[in-house]
């Protein structure tokens, strides 16, 4: 007997040929908001120069003196409080973090605009508009003399310990050699964090630059901008492959280009995260073509080991893309589920045909895994091994976190030591009590997104899964920055339009993160009032975003139909006249 199988609805066709005959749509709205855009971008460059500024930009200084001629006259100190130094670095973070409040206005008004215009007009100026944004204001930041982040050291010294001293990251230190990096880079005495994909990039950069501070800055800012206009380009194609409308498209490219803290952080940082981001967004390109074929029909290897292949490379850039992987796993054996269900295949056949594709892609990630460690890990035994992965900072130091701030809170009051209250905090504090949280957290988040993509096998809900998982975890981890929510953006561009309080809530929360996330700056310069991360600031960055998920998720949006005033009026008309009585 033929079982019943769950039928993938039918996605919505793009009217190509509407853009192709429609005239482009009026764009002078995105226009000035472009410009505006822009120059809160060239307004922000003096405040962050003279809050963090750097010395290796003499070679170009013509050049970057022009760049920050544009802010050069915003004040320098407006003598806020009593210490002069301070005074002036607070005026800098004020002015730096009003321009950015005033850049987010802009991004929300943009959105605005365009969710009011036709769904399927012609949308290529407004892209455009997008892209010039999105390489302008990143250049200006990529030629910056300021450094939020010295990661980009960090990257060079392990690039040079491989290509110069021949030696791995994961096992030996730049300190052990006369490095002039060991000037700059702050986790010199530490073993490396990242995948070894990253350090095969860090090794052919420092082939190029040597021992010179300022090709590294330039060129990790240069790959760390290509590939945000990479992902703004995968963004579009996905949307586009999924059937979505010229709008959602275009509102999902301006969505991820023109957020502030995607055009600061992947200009100014350089980071590694943007280039993790962009193989996630390409396999989830390269699955696309089986997202709409059918459920009931079986998959082979080369269908799925292509996607698989650069989710895995994501993971061997940084490794927080992992528990994304295993929900991928999740939908590929539900897909062989279903299509064995359909050729009459008993749930005993059902879970071999999962096992079997689940294998061969394991089968093949290991091995891509093992072929990219290897290199690193010859000479080193199985106790070595295990250790290196335990040895970076971030295995057992804090920061930003809740963890940090209570602990500093218990280093300020001392003097209380002893009382109940410091006891409960102190409790809070434990290393081993976070790592139990995270691994609880997205234990539990997996278990959650297994019985979701059970349901429905769909990239959008493992999407919205894994956005949940990184989102949860950002409250409980011990070890945060601002650029980690990079990681999230693109995963909430692909999931418009957002439909169902659920995925709203989700992708607004992912949202609003890019928002509060910027307190941490407020807290890191140590500046009077603000002074250290200490205590509850903790709130300032992660109270909202919870906010914003209940209120998105439990508020039920009501859609009111527009009343002209012609109807108003005759509506009040109605309302004060006396009823008669029925003849």
């Amino acid at each position: 007997m033929r079982s019943t199988t769950l039928k993938r609805p039918q996605l919505p066709t793009v009217a190509h040929d509407v853009q192709l005959t429609t005239p482009p749509l009026s764009s002078w709205d995105i226009g000035l908001c472009a410009l505006a855009l822009l120059l809160c971008t060239l307004l922000v460059l003096s405040p962050l120069t003279r809050l963090v500024g750097v010395d290796h930009f003499a070679a170009i200084a013509p050049f970057v003196n022009v760049l920050l001629s544009f802010s050069s006259w915003l004040p320098v100190d407006l003598h806020l409080i009593a210490d002069p130094a301070g005074s002036a670095r607070n005026t800098s973070l004020l002015l730096s973090m009003g321009v950015a409040v005033l850049a987010f206005i802009i991004y929300g008004i943009s959105l605005w605009l365009i969710a009011r215009k036709p769904a399927n007009a012609d949308y290529r100026i407004v892209q455009r508009w997008i892209w010039a944004i999105a390489l302008l204001g990143g250049l200006c930041f990529v030629f910056t003399p300021a450094m939020l982040s010295n990661d980009v050291f960090v990257y060079a010294g392990y690039g040079r310990l491989v290509a110069a001293y021949h030696a791995s990251p994961y096992f030996d230190l730049l300190t052990n050699y006369p490095d002039t990096l060991n000037l700059y880079d702050d986790w010199r005495g530490a073993t490396c964090a990242y995948g070894p994909f990253w350090l095969v990039i860090c090794m052919i950069v420092s082939a190029v630059a040597g021992p010179h501070v300022l090709p590294y800055i330039l060129i990790y800012r240069l790959l760390a901008l290509a590939s945000n206009l990479c992902n703004i380009f995968l963004v579009a194609l996905i949307l586009r492959k999924m059937g979505r409308s010229n709008r959602t498209v275009t509102m999902g490219m301006l969505l991820y280009a023109w957020n502030p803290l995607m055009l600061q952080e992947n200009g100014l940082g350089g980071h590694n995260d943007t280039v993790m981001v962009t193989f996630l967004l390409l396999g989830i390109y390269l699955w696309m073509a089986q997202e709409l074929r059918a459920l009931e029909e079986r998959l082979t290897a080369r269908d799925y080991l292509p996607a698989l292949v650069c989710l895995t490379i994501s993971v061997l850039i940084k490794y927080s893309s992992a528990p994304l992987v295993i929900l991928f796993f999740v939908l590929l054996g539900r897909r062989a589920m279903l299509a064995a269900a359909h050729n009459g295949e008993k749930l005993l056949g059902q879970l071999r045909e999962a096992g079997r594709d689940i294998a061969i892609g394991g089968l093949a990630c290991a091995g891509l895994v093992l072929f990219c460690y290897l290199p690193f890990w010859l000479g080193h035994g199985p106790a070595e091994i295990i250790q290196s992965f335990s040895s970076p900072p971030s295995s057992y130091l804090s920061y930003n976190s809740i963890q940090q701030a209570l602990g500093r809170w218990l280093d300020v009051n001392r003097n209380i030591e002893g009382t109940m209250g410091f006891n409960f905090v102190a409790s809070f504090t434990q290393r081993f009590l976070w790592q139990v949280l995270n691994v609880a957290s997205v234990g539990l988040m997996l278990l959650i997104g297994l019985v979701a993509l059970w349901f429905r096998p769909t990239l959008r809900v493992w999407a919205l899964s894994s956005i949940a998982l990184l989102s949860l975890l950002y409250l409980v981890t011990t070890w945060i920055f601002p650029w980690y929510i990079t990681w999230i953006i693109g995963l909430a561009c692909i999931c418009l339009p957002m439909q169902g309080r659920l995925p709203r809530a989700l992708v607004g929360t992912a949202f609003q993160f890019t928002v509060t996330i910027h307190f941490l700056y407020l807290f890191f310069f140590n500046v009077p009032p603000f002074g250290r991360w200490i205590g509850l600031d903790f709130l300032t960055t992660l109270l909202p975003p919870i906010v914003t998920f209940m209120v998105l998720c439990f508020w039920r949006i009501r859609r009111v139909k527009p009343v002209s005033l012609a109807m108003f009026v005759q509506m009040s008309i109605n309302k004060r006249m006396p009823t008669t009585a029925k003849r």
